[in-house]
């Protein structure tokens, strides 16, 4: 079903963040010296590039939540926009990665990921656009939230991403 429920203005502005959060992740992934980025920066620490594959199978299972079976929306459907907010951009706080998204030990090409993520970023903006926003995701839950609409799950891929910029440009720092 074509996105006709949200606001023409809110859609623009869920793309746009989007588009922005994935650009400046981008960003950063290009300015790590290549000899760094499968560096790793201290003991029980991901390198920056199993960093971004993190963020990249985590884009790559919003969108697989996006195309699973939905149903529609009884609440306001932004109504855990601002808790996912709180969670993922609490930068003192560590928390465990879902297992799915755990990326492997291993050398990864900085350009291969780089083309990897812009693809994966750009499909994500294409889901957002032909999607009901407002419907409720049935492929997985959150704790203590439960289901969450396409909407939250796609500020979920935005802040989490945000928080793993942040993450490398402190990885970054430490070279």
């Amino acid at each position: 079903m074509k996105n006709t429920t949200l606001q023409t203005g809110v859609l623009q502005q869920v793309a746009a963040d989007v588009e922005a959060t994935g650009a400046a992740f981008i960003k950063t992934i290009l300015a790590i010296d290549p000899g760094d980025f499968n560096r790793i920066p201290f003991k029980g620490s991901w390198t920056a590039a199993q960093v971004a594959e993190h963020i990249r199978l985590s884009v790559t299972g919003t969108i697989a939540i996006f195309n699973a079976p939905v149903m529609a929306t009884d609440r306001d459907p932004g109504q855990y926009i601002d808790a996912v907010k709180d969670i993922f951009l609490d930068f003192a706080a560590q928390y465990p990665s879902a297992a799915a998204i755990i990326p492997a030990d291993k050398q990864y090409s900085k350009e291969a990921l780089k083309n990897q993520l812009i693809a994966i970023f750009e499909e994500l903006q294409q889901n957002i656009l032909a999607k009901d926003l407002t419907e409720t995701c049935l492929a997985a839950e959150i704790p203590g939230m439960g289901h969450l609409t396409r909407l939250e799950w796609t500020y979920l891929a935005v802040y989490h991403t945000q928080r793993h910029d942040h993450q490398i440009k402190k990885i970054i720092g430490m070279f």
